[in-house]
C-alpha cells in the first residue's frame, strides 16, 4: 500500500470514529430503548469501535439477545457503568468488547526513594493520564520493574498522602508506622487505582447471560449483580486493553475493583471458561445479606437494618425463608425461622440508625433501611445480634474450566451455600487463592459455607504477598476455610459454622504458608491433593491477632469431624526463608 493510501486509510478510520462518537451515542440509547418498547427479540449493535460519552441502559427488558460480536465501546464516563441492566428477564449480552477512554486509572515507573524509605516519587508513563486531582488517589499497586506482574514482595499500599509535583510527576507518602516501601525500588512500576463504577452493573434480573463479553478495564468492577433470581449464566474476558495512544509501556490494570461479584440472589451464578487477570480486587465475590438486630419487639417480631438505602430488598426476601439468628460477637447459629413477612420500615428511629452506623462505620449512608421482620415461630433475638437469610445467599453456584492469574486479591471469595469449584487454574495471585467463609466482622457478608466441593484445581504461586503474613490476616493458606470473631479479648470460642466442605484432587504448588488451611468448620474431608512448595516463609505472627496461627502444608486443627486420605506433601524445591 502506497504511503498516500496508508494516510488516507488512517484519516477515514478517524472521520468513521468521530462520526461514531457524535452520532451513535445517542442514537444507541434511543434504538436500545425502541427495541425494549417494541419486544424485540435480538438487536445488533454497530460494528466497529463506539466512543460513548455516557453509559448505556437496559430497564425493563424482556427476552432480549444484545449482539456486539464485531462491536467495542469506548465509554468516557469515570462514574456509573458502561451497561446498566436493570429489571430484566431472559437478556442476554453476547459477544460486545468494552473499555475505557479516558482510563480509570494512572501509572508510571518509580524514580528516587527516601533515604528511609517514607516516600517515593514517579514519573507517569508516556500516554496514560496526567496527575490531575481525580488521579491523585490513595490506593496504590506496584508492579516489577521488567515483567508484567504485580511485584510479589511489596504489600498492598494505601498511602499517606499523594501529590503532584506537575501533572506528569507526583510524590506517594507511606504512614510512618508502615513498612510499605521496604521492599519497593526504583525502576519499580506503580498503578493509581481511583475505582469508581464498572463495566456491567445488573440489579434484579433474572435468567440473565454474559456470553463471550471482553471487558478490557473499569473504573471499578467487571461485572457487579444485585437481587438476582433465576439461572443466571457468566462466561467472559477480563484482561488488560492495549496501550493508549503514544503510550510506550503496557497496561497494567484491567478492572479497579473485583473482577465479578454477586450477591443478594436466590440462585448463585454458573461461571464458566471465564478469564480474570489484572483485576484491582478479588476474582469472583459470592456473598449475601447481614442484617443487625436493633430493635426485639417480640420473639416473633424483629427491627432489623443496614447500612445501605432501601434497594430491592424485599423483591428478594420471600415469606417462609429461613432467617437464621447469629449471636454477637461469634455470629454462632443459635436458631431459625421462617419468615411470614419483611417489610421496609419507612421512618425508622434516629436511635436505630445510630446503632447501625456504629455497626458498619466502614461503609456509611444517609438513609440506612430499617426492616421489620414477623417470623411464624419465636427467635430468642436480642439486640446486637444479627440476622441473614441463605436462601438469598446466592446459593446453588458453580465456577468451573476458569483461569484466574496475575492480580492482586483473592482468586474466590465465597460466602454462599452449596457450591462446586471445579477445574479451574489459578496462576499468580497475590492472596490466597480460594477463600471460604464469612465476612460478618470485617465487611458484615453473609454468610456461613455449606455443602461445598473444591475439586480438580491447578493453584500455583498464590499467596505470596506480605499481606498474608501480617497478625491481621485471615487466610492462611492457598485454599483457606476462615473464621473470626468480634472481640479476640472475648471468652466466646470460635464458632465453626462453615460444614460439609469437600476438597479433593487440587494440586497446589507454591505458597508462603499453608496449601490447605482451615477454622471455624466441621464436617470437612481433604483427600487425594499434592501439595509441594508450601510454607515457604516461617511467620509466626500471620493471623495472630485473631487468634490463629498456621503449622504444616496442610492445617485443618480445631476443624471438627475431619477426614484426611490419599494426599501427598512434596518437599519443597527451594529452602524456607524468613
Amino acid at each position: 500500500m502506497s504511503l498516500f493510501r496508508q494516510v488516507l486509510s488512517v484519516i477515514s478510520t478517524v472521520i468513521a470514529a468521530l462520526v461514531a462518537h457524535a452520532s451513535e451515542s445517542p442514537s444507541l440509547q434511543a434504538r436500545l430503548d425502541a427495541a425494549i418498547r417494541a419486544g424485540q427479540r435480538e438487536i445488533a449493535l454497530p460494528a466497529g469501535v463506539l466512543r460513548l460519552d455516557a453509559g448505556l441502559r437496559v430497564i425493563n427488558a424482556t427476552n432480549l439477545t444484545i449482539n456486539g460480536l464485531q462491536t467495542t465501546l469506548v465509554f468516557a464516563n469515570q462514574k456509573g457503568f458502561g451497561f446498566t441492566f436493570h429489571n430484566c428477564r431472559d437478556v442476554a449480552l453476547r459477544g460486545v468488547t468494552m473499555d475505557f477512554d479516558p482510563l480509570p486509572f494512572t501509572q508510571g515507573t518509580i524514580t528516587k526513594m527516601a533515604d528511609d524509605r517514607s516516600w517515593c516519587e514517579f514519573a507517569v508513563h508516556d500516554g496514560y493520564p496526567s496527575l490531575s486531582e481525580n488521579y491523585l488517589v490513595k490506593h496504590v499497586h506496584i508492579f516489577e520493574r521488567d515483567r508484567t506482574r504485580w511485584k510479589t514482595e511489596a504489600p498492598d499500599v494505601y498511602a499517606r498522602k499523594v501529590t503532584a509535583l506537575d501533572p506528569r510527576h507526583g510524590r506517594i507518602e507511606a504512614p510512618p508506622t508502615r513498612d510499605y516501601f521496604d521492599h519497593v525500588a526504583v525502576g519499580d512500576r506503580l498503578v493509581l487505582n481511583k475505582r469508581d463504577g464498572g463495566a456491567v452493573s445488573v440489579r434484579q434480573c433474572e435468567n440473565f447471560r454474559v456470553e463471550g463479553v471482553t471487558i478490557l478495564g473499569g473504573p471499578g468492577g467487571g461485572v457487579i449483580c444485585r437481587y438476582m433470581r433465576g439461572d443466571n449464566r457468566f462466561s467472559f474476558d477480563i484482561r488488560p486493553g492495549p496501550p493508549p495512544a503514544g503510550a510506550k509501556e503496557p497496561r497494567l490494570m484491567s478492572t479497579c475493583a473485583d473482577g465479578f461479584n454477586y450477591a443478594y440472589a436466590r440462585r448463585g451464578p454458573v461461571v464458566e471458561n471465564c478469564h480474570f487477570s489484572f483485576m484491582g480486587d478479588d476474582s469472583v465475590n459470592l456473598h449475601g445479606f447481614t442484617f443487625l438486630v436493633t430493635e426485639v419487639v417480640s420473639p416473633t417480631e424483629l427491627l432489623v437494618g443496614w447500612p445501605y438505602t432501601r434497594e430491592s430488598v424485599e423483591w428478594t426476601i420471600e415469606p417462609d425463608d429461613a432467617a437464621r439468628l447469629l449471636r454477637a460477637g461469634n455470629y454462632a447459629i443459635a436458631g431459625q425461622a421462617a419468615i411470614e413477612s419483611f417489610r421496609h420500615e419507612p421512618k425508622p428511629g434516629e436511635d436505630l440508625v445510630a446503632k447501625l452506623k456504629a455497626f458498619w462505620p466502614r461503609t456509611q449512608t444517609a438513609k440506612p433501611a430499617i426492616f421489620r421482620v414477623k417470623l411464624r415461630e419465636a427467635l430468642p433475638a436480642t439486640v446486637g445480634d444479627a440476622i441473614d437469610i441463605p436462601a438469598t445467599s446466592a446459593p446453588d453456584w458453580r465456577i468451573s474450566g476458569c483461569e484466574f492469574r496475575d492480580h492482586r486479591a483473592r482468586g474466590l471469595r465465597i460466602m454462599s451455600p452449596r457450591g462446586v469449584i471445579e477445574n479451574n487454574r489459578l496462576l499468580r495471585l497475590k492472596h490466597a487463592a480460594i477463600s471460604l467463609g464469612p465476612e460478618y466482622v470485617f465487611w458484615r457478608e453473609a454468610g456461613w459455607v455449606e455443602d461445598v466441593t473444591v475439586r480438580g484445581n491447578h493453584i500455583e504461586d498464590c499467596g505470596l504477598t506480605p499481606d498474608m503474613f501480617k497478625p491481621t490476616s485471615a487466610t492462611l493458606g492457598a485454599i483457606s476455610i476462615i473464621g473470626r470473631k468480634e472481640d479476640m479479648k472475648s471468652p466466646q470460642p470460635f464458632y465453626n459454622g462453615t460444614r460439609r466442605i469437600v476438597i479433593e484432587r487440587n494440586t497446589i504448588s507454591g505458597c508462603a504458608l499453608a496449601g490447605i488451611w482451615a477454622r471455624c468448620a466441621r464436617e470437612m474431608t481433604v483427600r487425594d491433593n499434592i501439595i509441594r512448595n508450601v510454607n515457604l516463609r516461617n511467620v509466626p505472627e500471620a493471623g495472630r491477632d485473631l487468634g490463629h496461627d498456621v503449622r504444616g502444608p496442610i492445617d485443618v486443627r480445631g476443624v471438627a469431624e475431619v477426614t484426611q486420605t490419599g494426599n501427598r506433601i512434596e518437599p519443597l524445591a527451594r529452602p524456607n526463608s524468613r
